[in-house]
This record gives structure tokens, C-alpha cells and sequence, in this order.
């Protein structure tokens, strides 16, 4: 198989289209479908976050053994009892602050999708507080290419 029907395929498993992540990346129609067994390393690493996998996989196809899926379970299982522990321990006023910066990861890692989720469906009104979090998730792309580019 091809980088691109790696690309489609897990696409498909998470129920979007190629159209979808090139606009939620910013990049222009068809972009994709040209990725054969060559691509961009920065913009596939790109498209791997948006569909979060491995980049590996989208240019070989998965290559996790159900044995390493259970280790990394196993990896995750034991960093989220240490983090419990470890918040147990907090006070509450920084209970606080773990709990907010928790939410705005959340946010961050969600904000491509938002973006693609409103462009996919053209009869979607955008609500004031929709609009207010599509201006700072845009604000921060702006931030993000002028700090790039300098």
C-alpha cells in the first residue's frame, strides 16, 4: 500500500475524509493524493497528529503486535495510577491548576478537529462562544507561522 491509502485508511477509521484534513491543515485540495511512497516528513507528521497515530504507520502501515498494544496499555495504566497518586497529594488550589491545564489541552488537541467538523457541514451556525474559540485557535496558528518565519 501506498503513504496515501495508509493516510485514507485511517481517515476512514476515524470516520473523516482526506478533504477534511486538508483543510483542517491548510492544505490545498489534493495535497494528499500525490503522497505515494514519498511525503513531506513535517506535513505528514502533521496529518499523523490530526489522526493521532504513529507517523511510521501512515508510511508502512500499522505495525503495533497486539503484544505491544498491551504494553503500551500496561505503560498508560501505570503512568495514569502515578499521576493519581501524585494529584491525591495535591492541596486544592493546585488540584485547581491541574484540572485547568488538563481542560486546555483537551481544548488544544481539539481545536483541528472543531475547525473541520464546522467546515464540513455548511448549513452550521456558528455560535458567539464557537466563534470566540475559533479566533483564538486561529490567533494561535497566526502566532505560530510569524514565529516560524522570523
Amino acid at each position: 500500500m501506498t503513504t496515501y491509502q495508509y493516510i485514507q485508511q485511517a481517515a476512514k477509521e476515524r470516520n473523516t475524509s482526506i478533504r477534511q484534513i486538508e483543510i483542517a491543515l491548510g492544505f490545498s485540495n489534493g495535497t494528499l493524493r500525490k503522497w505515494k511512497n514519498n511525503a513531506p516528513t513535517d506535513k505528514l507528521t502533521r496529518v499523523a497528529t490530526y489522526l493521532r497515530v504513529d507517523p511510521v504507520d501512515l508510511m508502512f502501515g500499522p505495525t503495533k503486535s497486539s503484544n505491544e498494544t498491551k504494553v503500551a496499555k500496561d505503560v498508560i495504566d501505570s503512568l495514569g495510577k502515578n499521576l493519581v497518586e501524585h494529584l491525591i497529594q495535591l492541596d486544592d488550589i493546585h488540584k485547581q491548576r491541574v484540572f485547568a491545564y488538563t481542560q486546555a489541552q483537551l481544548e488544544d488537541q481539539n481545536s483541528i478537529e472543531t475547525l473541520a467538523a464546522h467546515q464540513a457541514d455548511p448549513n452550521h451556525r456558528i455560535t458567539p462562544d464557537e466563534a470566540k474559540h475559533i479566533s483564538k485557535i486561529l490567533d494561535s496558528f497566526i502566532d505560530d507561522y510569524e514565529k516560524k518565519n522570523k
